[in-house]
């Protein structure tokens, strides 16, 4: 019952909108994942949340990879939106809500943390050993939002605006940040009876149950768009995503000091990692929760800016010609900078009242974790212009062509007038 509430919120508007008879309206359904790593295969990834003992083959291939420096992000979410207009012939205002469930985790460590991890302290004698700055950042929430946009209002004769905005709350799943900085391990003997570990560590874990914390969410967007010469169009789309922060609850703990303890009888060596982010972080965190402090604690969420253009040339219609253009930036984050720039063909077919498009694009992105890569995406539209409109659209590819840095996207659209 608790995981169908969010979804009897969501559509409990559409009893007061269909009062309103002949509203148009958008359902808009939509999930998208993004890895990207400048060193971690998709192989490892994958084996990492499904779980299981990872072999002496793997580790050593997967490590073959590992640099000096280190970074990998994972982003999914998944969502369903619906948006209704206003009965306004003059300036037709939108209004709706939408629901999403994101998974963010990202990290940054070093070849030395690597291969204490993973081939164990021992190999290190009695030397003295770096490890450096290292960090992880884990977090999990669901979003119930309410949605309003505003008619697009002309600037000039070719050029309109259009503006939205998007706030509610939020449900934290789970949440854990961990960083150190100027990290050294020290074998006090070669059996690894005792171990002196330092560094300054910052730690934040809530993550028990379900329901682990409440916040807010909000994002905002200005969209421009015109026309250049004879029916060419042109686009420019601002926006955020995941813009929020979310009080943990008072079983939270969090820890930001200087640390300069000895474990003893312990050898760090992890054959087998767990099915869960937080699960590989369980053994630091229990080293250290004696010293932490319990208590809520606020966050914000990793969220980011975008800024997206589109250019359509309608000279050869009904082909239609295209160019789009996109670059985002994280905040609340280690850095995390894409962009990419993707050429594509549109086919338009009109028959009596019915409108239909397929189109292709071929996107080459960039990003700051992985490198250089390709895609594609695949689109169709079915528009009946007095009923509904129906559209499906399918994206995929990689981030970086060394590291196999996947990403993909998959967007549902319902139009019923």
């Amino acid at each position: 019952m608790n995981r169908l509430l969010p979804f009897l919120l969501l559509f409990f508007p559409a009893v007061i909108f269909a009062q309103y008879e002949g509203a148009p309206m958008d359902i808009n359904v939509n999930s998208n994942v993004d890895f990207a790593s400048n060193s971690l295969s998709y192989s490892a990834v994958n084996k990492y949340f499904q779980g299981g003992k990872i072999s002496r083959s793997e580790k050593d291939s997967w490590s073959s990879r590992i640099r000096e420096k280190n970074r990998a992000f994972v982003d999914a979410s998944a969502g369903i939106s619906a948006l209704w207009q206003l009965e306004h012939k003059e300036k037709p205002y939108k209004i709706g809500v939408s629901y999403q469930a994101r998974f963010f985790a990202e990290t940054r460590f070093t070849k030395n943390f690597w291969n204490t991890l993973f081939y164990g302290n021992k190999q290190y004698g009695t030397e003295k050993v770096i490890l450096g700055d290292n960090s992880a950042l884990y977090t999990a929430y669901r979003d119930l939002k309410l949605d309003f946009v505003t008619p697009h209002w002309k600037l000039d004769e070719r050029t309109t605006i259009c503006l939205g905005i998007s706030g509610g709350f939020r449900v934290g799943i789970a949440q854990l940040g961990f960083v150190s900085r100027g990290l050294t391990l020290h074998n006090n003997t070669e059996l690894s009876e005792s171990i002196d570990i330092q560094a300054d560590f910052d730690l934040k874990n809530a993550g028990s149950q379900y329901l682990n914390g409440l916040g807010g969410a909000f994002d905002i967007s200005v969209n421009f768009g015109g026309e250049f010469a004879k029916d060419n169009k042109w686009e420019l789309y601002i926006f955020t995503k995941n813009l929020g922060f979310t009080y943990w609850n008072p079983k939270s703990y969090s820890l930001a000091r200087k640390l300069d303890f000895t474990f003893d009888g312990l050898e760090v060596n992890i054959a087998q990692l767990s099915n869960s982010v937080k699960g590989s972080m369980d053994s630091i965190v229990r080293y250290v929760t004696d010293s932490a402090r319990r208590g809520t604690f606020a966050t914000a969420t990793p969220a980011s800016l975008h800024v997206y253009s589109y250019l359509s040339f309608r000279n050869y219609y009904p082909i239609i010609i295209g160019v789009s253009g996109e670059l985002s930036g994280t905040v609340f984050s280690n850095f995390i900078l894409m962009a990419s720039i993707a050429p594509s063909v549109t086919k338009e077919w009109k028959t009596g009242n019915c409108v239909q498009q397929f189109m292709f694009k071929l996107p080459i992105r960039y990003c700051n974790y992985s490198g250089v890569g390709l895609g594609g995406e695949i689109a169709y539209v079915h528009d009946l212009q007095d009923d509904m409109a129906f559209g499906l659209s399918l994206e995929g590819g990689v981030h970086g062509l060394t590291s196999a840095a996947a990403y993909g996207a998959l967007n549902l659209r319902f139009k019923i007038r």
